[in-house]
């Protein structure tokens, strides 16, 4: 504790004396004022207005530089305007700037004449030249005016999935849970690990997404895949409300098997969609005129549908509800607090190759919430406050028979899971952080200008779970015959966790057009357990550096470069199982013809459940090259070339368990020894001392990301926006990168160190490889009929990399082994269209009151294509395991004031 505090006195002290430092988190705008013959002009006064800025205009005045700066914006259309006695007012109106940008802006007074005021509409640059940075947002019109997929459940998704090089939350090479979620600035992913299940936002609440990775500064960390910061809309001057009703027919769904051979469209049902809707409320305006502004939503879902290949339905019950209040407390002071109470009720039907009474039933109540306080304590000089947390419980119960029903069932040569569903758990995870940074601002100080922004963190983490098997059973089965059990009572696990992160960023101009960017980042990770007591600490520190030249004198070009370690993200998942006092042990049994059991291995938690006293972080080098280029007015184009390489990723060893190598064949794709399609023989491995098993949380493996990546941008104006990108990638290594890989596993598909028989064919590319993603989302106003809007989307997708599984009857038990290099098993690539149709009906004078009428048509094309396939050997192998969903029709109705 003595180090922490001595790290956390000495960052307060940095950012105190240091001298300068620059918010990265909220917007700014920066420019020089001149005079007609290019000479600066000190003194003058700039004026910033806008209706979504809570405290009313700001106020300042350029410095000797003839320069200017307004920081700590939220997102939003602003005006600005300059004058100086004896010159011409200039105004800038409608200037848009997105959330995290700084927009140099440059002003020119002329001398006074018979105009005394020259007003320019619009015409906001759109890039951003004074950084590294590569970020990608998605703002309220693109969110708004495309469509949006049609199962509320994946909404999110389909949000985060809007920024290129995102597939399946797999954020450029990353695993599925290895991405850092912010609400409204806050981190709200789970405390066990980079979980979203509680950050599920209505998309008609979300002013931007801003997806933070490529050259991200110090001030962001804890992730290997990206950041995501869903910001919230706030309240204005002007009252603004909507009401929504959304609602899928049942009978506006449609088949699209036709690609499967007669006996798989016999047991691939069409889609079935038993109901589909829902409605949300929203309204947002003044409190205080220019004082107080207010936000509040809420939302209800529900859903039934029987999927492809399903016998079952599986529903949705949800609400949420939001609240948000912006605050000028005083001229310099400014506060803002967001909070949202999400409930869901799940209930999961059997998927395909489950017979009827598997699934489960969930709830999961959850709330996060923010806060934040800023004090422009000098006009140089800029105090932030943030606090937030989240509170998350997940209860899963099984369908039938509750947890002491039926054991399941898995059958490896028919590929049938039956009996139950295959564990119980309840989860109660709380997250609270707090936080402080200092921004400054100084000129002539080893440059032209230094921007300085300092700050430190504090989270603490509680976690608790318990789960077990119904009955305590879980059998595996040979053609119908049950052939092994794992016996298992179950777990109860508590963990606590605290952590402290101090990070140092400078934005050095060097000269007018050259910023450097050096960044310093050290995070002080300390976990512990009941049983364990403090037992994981690492202390990982995050170099960066990055460089942007403003290449040409208008400010539309920038050249960016960018190197920057990212460690993964701390959480207790890296070290709760050593809560052990509670833990039962794993009996692996054969069953025998009479029914009896006969133990074959077993694994006792207590005391070979260990941390590597010397395990360090898992971390992610990024290297960045690229180009953003303003072609025309809210026009840009980026190209830039991403390299990522994962090392000492997080994993599992076995100290002691000694294994001799044994030769056996592939039964081949049907699963079943003696046949026609038996491959090669495979050199694999017995244990030779069960129940010696002694399992150590250490660092192993790596992984490697490539990418080239081209996006075109377009703002909305002159009636249309436009969002595309097209990423050349290749991801590959001996660690995947599916959900929680990035965290360590034991299963065959995640782990190739915890046995000799894992790290068969473990070398290749990830299964989340993407080698070819296009993405092209947009809309465009027809001014004609009085005006209706059209919006698409299109997505195109390379397959995942699968390939075949067997199961090998060892001395330790039936083990899974990958037979065949990964990418073998032919995976279809996706290729999706999306429309959108809106007419829009105004009601009255008043062009904020009008009513919208609108259709999403999903899967235009109507593709059908399997969304996985069966890896595992045996009668299913190759068969789809999930479908695209089928050409699907959302009407809605939007009554907006």
């Amino acid at each position: 504790m003595s180090t922490t505090r001595s790290v956390v006195a000495a960052a307060v002290l940095l950012a105190w004396f240091a001298p300068a430092v620059s918010a990265q988190t909220r917007s700014s705008f920066t420019g020089t004022i001149t005079d007609s013959t290019g000479a600066i002009v000190p003194g003058a006064t700039v004026t910033l207005e806008s209706s979504d800025m809570v405290g009313g205009a700001q106020h300042v005045t350029t410095n000797d530089h003839g320069q200017y700066r307004f920081s700590d914006l939220p997102p939003g259309t602003y005006d600005l305007t300059a004058s100086l006695a004896g010159f011409q007012t200039v105004k800038r109106t409608g200037l848009r700037i997105l959330y995290g940008t700084t927009l140099t802006v440059d002003l020119t007074l002329g001398m006074k004449g018979t105009v005394e005021t020259v007003t320019v509409e619009g015409k906001a640059p759109v890039v951003d030249v004074t950084t590294a940075q590569a970020t990608s947002k998605v703002d309220s019109d693109l969110i708004q005016n495309a469509p949006v997929n049609a199962d509320p459940r994946n909404g999110d998704e389909t949000i985060f999935s809007m920024s290129p090089g995102v597939n399946i939350r797999s954020a450029f090479g990353g695993a599925r849970s290895a991405n850092e979620v912010l609400f409204d600035g806050t981190p709200t992913t789970l405390p066990e690990r980079q979980g979203t299940n509680a950050i599920v936002i209505n998309s008609n609440w979300l002013e931007e997404m801003q997806v933070v990775s490529l050259g991200a500064p110090a001030e962001y960390g804890e992730f290997s895949g990206t950041v995501a910061n869903f910001v919230t809309k706030s309240g204005s001057n002007d009252f603004h409300g909507l009401l929504e009703y959304r609602k899928v027919p049942g009978s506006w769904i449609s088949n699209n098997l036709g690609s499967l051979s007669p006996a798989l469209q016999t047991r691939f049902q069409p889609a079935e969609l038993l109901t589909q809707w829902d409605t949300s409320a929203q309204v947002g305006g003044p409190i205080l005129r220019d004082r107080l502004f207010f936000f509040t939503g809420f939302q209800y879902i529900k859903n039934s549908t029987i999927a492809p290949g399903t016998i079952a339905p599986s529903g949705q019950k949800q609400w949420r509800a939001i609240g948000k209040l912006s605050w000028a407390a005083a001229k310099n002071v400014r506060v803002d607090g967001t909070f949202q109470r999400n409930y869901v009720e799940l209930t999961v039907g059997p998927q395909v190759n489950q017979t009827i009474e598997v699934g489960n039933d969930n709830k999961e109540p959850n709330a996060v919430w923010t806060g934040r306080a800023t004090w422009t304590a000098s006009p140089n000089t800029l105090v932030e406050v943030r606090t937030g947390g989240l509170a998350y419980e997940q209860t899963i119960d099984p369908r039938t028979g509750g947890r002491d029903g039926p054991p399941s069932h898995n059958d490896v040569v028919t590929g049938i899971r039956s009996g139950n569903g295959n564990t119980f758990r309840f989860l109660d995870q709380d997250r609270l952080s707090v936080g402080a940074s200092v921004t400054r601002f100084a000129d002539n100080v080893l440059g032209r200008h230094h921007e300085l922004k300092a700050g430190v963190e504090y989270n603490h983490l509680k976690f608790y779970v318990e789960s077990a098997f119904p009955s305590g059973l879980s059998f595996t089965d040979r053609s119908g015959v049950p052939d092994q059990v794992t016996i298992w009572a179950g777990d109860v696990q508590r963990a606590s966790g605290n952590q402290t992160k101090l990070f140092v960023q400078d934005g050095w101009r060097v000269t007018d057009r050259l910023t450097l960017e050096p960044g310093l980042r050290l995070t002080v990770n300390r976990g512990s357990t009941p049983t364990a007591g403090d037992v994981y600490s690492t202390t990982p520190i995050s170099p960066r550096f990055g460089l942007a030249w403003d290449a040409t004198k208008d400010h539309k070009t920038v050249v960016r470069a960018h190197y920057g370690r990212y460690h993964e993200a701390f959480g207790t998942i890296e070290y709760q199982f050593t809560d052990t006092a509670t833990q039962t042990p794993q009996i692996t049994a054969r069953v025998l013809p009479n029914g009896q059991f006969q133990e074959i291995n077993r694994f006792t938690p207590a005391g070979n459940q260990f941390v590597d006293p010397d395990i360090k972080q898992a971390y992610m080098d990024q290297y960045l090259a690229g180009v953003e280029r303003e072609l025309f007015t809210d026009f840009s184009v980026t190209a830039q070339y991403i390299h990522r390489e994962f090392r000492q990723l997080f994993n599992w060893i076995d100290s002691r368990s000694v294994y001799t190598p044994v030769e056996m064949r592939d039964p081949g794709p049907d699963g079943r020894a003696a046949t026609a399609d038996d491959g090669g023989l495979f050199t694999l491995f017995n244990l030779t001392n069960p129940g010696n098993e002694r399992r150590v949380f250490t660092n192993r493996g790596h992984r490697r990301y490539r990418a080239f990546q081209l996006v075109l941008q377009k703002r909305f104006s002159k009636n249309w926006q436009m969002l595309a990108g097209y990423t050349r990638s290749k991801a590959e290594g001996n660690v995947n990168n599916q959900q929680v890989d990035n965290f360590g596993g034991v299963t065959v598909t995640a782990n190739p160190f915890i046995n000799p028989n894992n790290a068969i064919n473990s070398e290749g590319r990830n299964i989340l490889d993407f080698p070819h993603e296009l993405v092209v989302r947009g809309s465009y106003h027809v001014p004609v009929a009085g005006g209706f809007n059209v919006g698409a989307s299109y997505r195109y997708i390379s397959g995942q990399a699968l390939s075949r599984t067997a199961v090998f009857r060892l001395a330790q038990g039936n083990t899974t082994v990958r037979v065949e290099p990964r990418g073998s098993l032919d995976v279809d690539a996706t290729s999706q269209a999306d429309v959108r149709l809106d007419k829009t009906f105004p009601l009255g004078k008043d062009k904020a009151r009008q009513l919208s009428l609108y259709v999403d048509v999903f899967n235009v094309t109507n593709q059908g294509i399997p969304g996985n396939y069966v890896e595992a050997s045996g009668a299913t192998f190759g068969q789809p395991q999930s479908w695209v969903t089928p050409r699907t029709y959302l009407i809605s109705g939007r009554l907006s004031f």
